[in-house]
């Protein structure tokens, strides 16, 4: 390996290192569960609001732990354009190292009667937002 490649391997496991350490300071706070029963909540502590873009960690969570203990999805919500995108999925198995994911989506529209429609709800209640505003965040 390179020395780039070694800077960003140590870059990737620190920030993951702190994101899964700070988790245990996290708030969760349910917003749903699928007809699974599958528990689905957000890091209301880590939620970060700037303009009309909201950043927030949600957790899917198996009522039963089998592979999967849970997944955990970094989201973006632009509050005021009714989209929303993945930044990065972190995956938890039984008994195995967690596994990171980042992604390079482009801005996708909340889809209505989602669970992610629901997330979008919660978190962007208090944003305000006017009509004609937009966020900064590139689509």
């Amino acid at each position: 390996m390179n020395t780039t490649t070694n800077y960003v391997l140590v870059l990737t496991v620190s920030l993951l290192t702190l994101s899964l350490a700070g988790a245990e300071a996290a708030e969760w706070k349910q917003y749903g569960t699928t007809n699974d029963g599958d528990i689905l909540s957000y890091d209301a502590a880590g939620l970060t609001v700037e303009e009309n873009v909201v950043d927030v960690w949600s957790r899917f969570a198996p009522p039963f732990v089998d592979k999967i203990q849970e997944v955990r999805y970094h989201v973006r919500f632009d509050c005021a354009r009714r989209k929303m995108k993945v930044l990065q999925t972190v995956t938890q198995y039984a008994g195995k190292p967690a596994q990171v994911q980042t992604h390079q989506n482009k801005f996708e529209p909340v889809e209505p009667g989602s669970k992610s429609e629901v997330l979008f709800t919660e978190v962007c209640k208090d944003v305000k937002v006017e009509q004609e505003q937009e966020s900064r965040e590139q689509l």
